[in-house]
């Protein structure tokens, strides 16, 4: 039988998963707004807040990448630099998209993205 304690750990790490889901959404919320206004200085902060929260499953997942393969860090500082250096408003744009990508994929190659199934499965709906 379980004890209490491995049962509060396992609690805890569920509890911290969906709070950091919620929080992804919030930042992914609010990078929508701010590039729907054309406010990209903003929109580019709500960026940073991503890469935060998904920075430990950026290294973690860059441990298993070859470097030639451009892991997440490597990729995501370059295009910071890019962002940095442009004057260009539409290439300021195509860099901060790139990026918004990039935590989109890094996210979903975290197994904090959406669930993909093969099939539709009724018994999966949650109806309520």
């Amino acid at each position: 039988m379980e004890e209490y304690s491995d049962k509060k750990v396992k609690l805890s790490d569920i509890n911290e998963g969906f709070l950091q889901l919620q929080r992804l959404h919030n930042i992914w919320v609010k990078c929508h707004y701010y590039l729907t206004k054309g406010e990209y200085k903003m929109y580019n902060w709500n960026l940073d807040s991503a890469w935060i929260e998904l920075y430990p499953d950026a290294y973690d997942l860059d441990q298993h990448i070859k470097l030639e393969d451009k892991k997440y860090v490597y990729r995501l500082n370059e295009i910071n630099k890019n962002i940095l250096k442009t004057k260009d408003k539409d290439m300021l744009y195509k860099y901060l998209k790139d990026k918004h990508m990039l935590l989109k994929l890094l996210q979903e190659k975290a197994g904090k993205g959406s669930k993909k199934s093969d099939y539709f499965q009724e018994d999966s709906l949650m109806v309520g």
